[in-house]
């Protein structure tokens, strides 16, 4: 009988395992451009009577994606204006319905109105999860960095009909379950988030959140905000941190963050000053400031080595999702 023989697998030591890399993104956009932007956009709307919209939007994540940099590359937005216009027609049926559908109704019966409104609602909060879902999934497949693209796996239909009964669950008990509502849908997003053929996962406990969620909100509501100073930083830290990166050769980095308190209230408080006392024309400058306070915050580190990932076969996704998720003003979270 033949013998195959198979040769080991070469061992790894000091020597020859690999050497940690260290990455820090950098933002390098600045206020005056993006005040350029912001402006010309505005008034293309306003002449358009609407129209410029998606190419409104499309400058604001060219301006984001561009001037944002990891590793001595920077990103790429490789959506385009038809896109946004397809998903924006796609939305603009629901909130039409969802806006004026109740009021017209009052007019043949009042009571169908509030019948209609409460469904509307509930619909409102179930399409919140998906447009949370859906516009993540379509800014992560336009995305690439040395034209590597991003891709949120997972299923939408999964995601939404949970993240839907967590969000009940917190609102029948008194926001009792909304650190759990809130730590699966980071959960959720991060592990089936990858980038080529780098696989992203959450290692965080839902448990081990709960008092930090729970008693962060509670104390930020009694104390009138100004618990947010050590609750934001702290739920910050807590997202990134627990954020891990790994190829398809076992390399593995973990993302950290050392947002602290006292940084983040001269942040909030610069801010404030630099709105205030520009009435509103320094807005531009305040989220520069944000982008790159956070950003400096944030470390990847360990033996990953961005310059190895390849592309690997991806599925496309809808512009829809993206737009539903701007018109019911799901929050833009940094996307690391």
């Amino acid at each position: 009988m033949e013998t195959t023989l198979v040769a080991p697998a070469p061992e790894v030591t000091p020597e020859t395992a690999p050497a940690p890399k260290d990455y820090q993104p950098v933002f390098h956009g600045t206020g005056g451009d993006l005040l350029s932007i912001k402006l010309t956009n505005a008034i293309l709307m306003v002449l358009t009577l609407g129209v410029y919209f998606p190419w409104a939007r499309l400058r604001n994540y060219r301006f984001l994606w561009s001037n944002t940099e990891i590793g001595g590359s920077r990103f790429r937005f490789t959506g385009t204006a038809r896109e946004i216009f397809s998903g924006f027609v796609k939305v603009a049926a629901f909130i039409l319905l969802f806006l004026y559908g109740p009021q017209l109704l009052t007019l043949v019966s009042p009571v169908g109105a509030a019948v209609a409104s409460v469904i509307l609602y509930v619909l409102g909060a179930w399409l919140y999860q998906f447009a949370y879902f859906a516009s993540r999934r379509y800014r992560y497949s336009r995305t690439t960095l040395r034209e590597i693209r991003f891709h949120l796996d997972g299923s939408a239909k999964e995601f939404t009909n949970q993240a839907f009964a967590y969000l009940l669950g917190a609102a029948f008990s008194f926001y009792y379950l909304l650190p759990r509502y809130l730590h699966y849908r980071w959960e959720y997003v991060f592990n089936n988030l990858r980038f080529g053929n780098v696989r992203f996962s959450f290692d965080g406990d839902r448990n081990a959140f709960w008092p930090l969620g729970f008693w962060g909100q509670w104390l930020t509501l009694l104390t009138l905000g100004i618990y947010s100073f050590w609750y934001a930083p702290r739920v910050f830290n807590y997202w990134v941190g627990h954020v891990v990166a790994t190829d398809g050769e076992g390399n593995t980095s973990r993302f950290s963050a050392d947002v602290q308190p006292g940084d983040f209230f001269r942040l909030k408080l610069g801010n404030f000053f630099l709105i205030a006392l520009t009435l509103g024309l320094g807005a531009p400058w305040a989220m520069v400031r944000n982008l790159r306070f956070y950003l400096s915050h944030i470390r990847l580190h360990g033996t990953l080595d961005i310059d190895r990932a390849i592309q690997i076969a991806l599925q496309d996704s809808s512009a829809g999702g993206d737009l539903l998720g701007d018109q019911l003003d799901v929050g833009g979270d940094l996307a690391i």
